[in-house]
């Protein structure tokens, strides 16, 4: 789970993008998978999917061990409100690594996770989601969001993962405690690609400031290429890796923001 961490917007689409200006709000186009600007009130438990038709996040408070496998996690109210990026509205400021954004699959309007310890060993929890629906017919896809960071080690901080305390973990896409943008694939084989973040030029990290962070997989050539942009500046910082071979498992698991 994230540490002190804001975001203005996640977007999740199937096809590859042709560059990465970011200029206001994304809209919703044939490919995007799920869009959330994350611009909701303060006071606000739930912020909704631009996707016509799919599943809203709900904030969720993770210290407790959820009891059974439809265990809902305790709304919480106060994630949601903060100041955003210039011209993109409102953000979520998720400052515990026991808070987060959880997508609501089955639409109960909480967010239920499930846990080995719960006694379900690893049947799949009411809010798991096949990983087949990020990707394309060739496995390529693209996951993104706007991040303001108080720092750039110290902790591990998700931006988007699909991680779990079961087998089929899925991925996390996050900023590690290294000081690098990492896209783990946690149920292949382990598989890890991950660049180190600038500290100086143009796109250097600053501690508050606002930064565009992506990554991009190319199912045919098996290539991540990660874009980090500071928002302020143009044109974007980025990097091309080509890790080992993944396909999107099977089976599902949570999604988490």
């Amino acid at each position: 789970m994230p540490s002190a961490i804001r975001f203005c917007l996640f977007s999740l689409t199937l096809s590859l993008p042709a560059g990465a200006a970011i200029v206001g709000p994304y809209t919703v186009d044939a490919n995007t998978v799920h869009l959330f600007h994350l611009d909701e009130a303060a006071g606000s438990g739930v912020s909704a999917n631009s996707v016509a038709g799919v599943r809203s996040l709900v904030s969720f408070n993770g210290s407790a061990v959820p009891a059974a496998k439809t265990t809902a996690q305790p709304t919480l109210t106060t994630l949601l409100g903060s100041a955003g990026a210039g011209g993109f509205g409102n953000a979520a400021n998720v400052s515990t690594a026991t808070s987060g954004l959880g997508l609501d699959a089955n639409n109960s309007g909480a967010f239920q996770p499930r846990t080995t310890s719960d006694g379900s060993g690893n049947s799949n929890g009411p809010d798991s989601v096949a990983h087949s629906t990020f990707a394309d017919p060739t496995g390529s896809f693209t996951i993104e969001a706007l991040v303001k960071l108080p720092a750039l080690t110290g902790a591990s901080r998700e931006i988007i993962c699909t991680d779990s305390s079961g087998t089929n973990r899925g991925f996390q896409f996050r900023g590690n405690t290294n000081g690098q943008l990492e896209f783990n694939f946690l149920s292949t084989n382990g598989s890890t690609t991950a660049f180190n973040i600038p500290t100086s030029g143009t796109h250097g990290f600053v501690a508050n400031e606002w930064f565009h962070a992506a990554l991009s997989f190319d199912g045919p050539s098996h290539t991540s290429t990660f874009y980090w942009t500071r928002l302020t500046h143009r044109p974007l910082w980025r990097t091309r890796w080509a890790p080992p071979r993944w396909k999107p498992p099977l089976e599902p698991s949570p999604a988490r923001w």
